[in-house]
């Protein structure tokens, strides 16, 4: 009984121990290029065949000019010239997007209405675009190969032993997981070094990430374990921002996603889809209400940029104006009377509850 609990011992110490030898190649990029093409070619055919395509010329239009931008960076990176992104969209509820060997990304109709903004969408494409040029694709059938045949001794040396057999399959399979999450944070730094380059804010792969958090944390949880491919998002968000600090990034979620978006139709305030007033219905705090417009939107807009929260918001009174002020910037200012007192005090309220509906700080908080 202890010959065979040490045999079993030393084989999955052996296993591990092998298993845990790190990738030579881990650090190169595309090493076969029109060897990936033709191979991402043949699975991108198969994929459109199944799955279908947006058509719409204003998606791929969107697709390509990002898809322009991260092609130029992705060929001085890889050093890969003809190197070709192929980016296209298909028909999914699904929040995805993946990429295939060559260069072929595809992104599903969710993850589009997903993303708030283009910088978001150009940092997931980043992301799959580190994929390719880092030729993870190739790395990970490489490892799979090497595993498998690591199983594969261990189960013979054991001579069938089931428990060793399990031991084996299963240590292979948190070892090569491991492995994949170490290559979607590398994926992960190469989107916002790319980003950045191309013209984008790299802040958007952490705004996205965030909102994919708090859409998870709304689900049932479920800890996969050895399973686990891709990094825990909570986790994932954490390198993230340790990662953009480490490039001098200044974090500003608003600017990158546009949250709180602040439009008007005519004379009306909107943030986001709700309404937060018609200054015509203030004539005697707005009355040019066509001229005030402006610097209503201007000041609201430079306050939201500080990302504040509601207890940021207050109304100040002083001895000649009565100013709703959201940190230290006066968004609007009227003469201090009891009738506009009474007035901003439900500007203010009303702003308090559009931002309390939308709260897109709970995402990172």
């Amino acid at each position: 009984m202890f010959k065979k609990k040490f045999l079993l011992f030393f084989i999955t110490l052996i296993t591990y121990l092998l298993l845990n030898f790190q990738d030579n190649a881990y650090s190169q990029t595309i090493v076969n290029y029109d060897a990936e093409y033709k191979e991402g070619q043949k699975i991108a055919k198969e994929i459109e065949s199944y799955y279908k395509i947006v058509k719409d010329p204003v998606v791929q239009e969107r697709l390509n000019k990002i898809g322009e931008r991260l092609q130029k960076y992705a060929r001085e990176f890889s050093g890969v010239k003809d190197l070709k992104l192929t980016i296209k969209a298909y028909y999914s509820n699904d929040v995805n997007a993946f990429a295939l060997p060559g260069g072929f990304i595809f992104v599903t109709t969710g993850m589009l209405n997903f993303v708030r903004t283009d910088d978001e969408l150009a940092c997931i494409l980043s992301h799959e675009t580190g994929h390719v040029v880092l030729d993870h694709h190739r790395k990970q059938m490489e490892l799979q190969k090497k595993y498998t045949l690591v199983a594969l001794a261990v189960i013979i040396a054991s001579r069938g032993n089931a428990a060793a057999s399990e031991s084996a399959s299963l240590l292979s399979m948190a070892m090569m997981n491991q492995y994949s999450i170490g290559l979607e944070k590398q994926a992960d730094e190469f989107a916002i070094k790319c980003a950045m380059a191309c013209g984008y804010n790299p802040v958007g792969l952490l705004t996205t990430m965030e909102r994919l958090n708090a859409r998870e944390r709304s689900s049932q949880d479920i800890n996969w374990g050895i399973y686990q491919n891709h990094p825990d998002t909570e986790e994932r968000i954490k390198y993230i921002i340790a990662d953009l600090k480490k490039y001098g990034v200044i974090i500003n979620r608003r600017i990158a996603a546009d949250y709180f978006r602040v439009t008007n139709k005519g004379p009306n305030i909107y943030i986001e889809k709700d309404l937060w007033f018609n200054l015509q219905d203030y004539p005697e705090i707005f009355p040019n209400p066509f001229i005030d417009l402006t610097s209503v939107i201007k000041n609201l807009n430079l306050a939201l940029n500080e990302e504040p929260n509601i207890y940021d918001i207050r109304v100040i009174n002083s001895k000649n104006s009565v100013i709703i002020d959201i940190k230290n910037i006066a968004v609007i200012t009227a003469k201090n009377t009891e009738e506009n007192r009474k007035v901003l005090e439900e500007l203010s309220s009303r702003l308090k509850n559009i931002m309390w509906k939308n709260s897109f700080w709970e995402a990172f908080n």
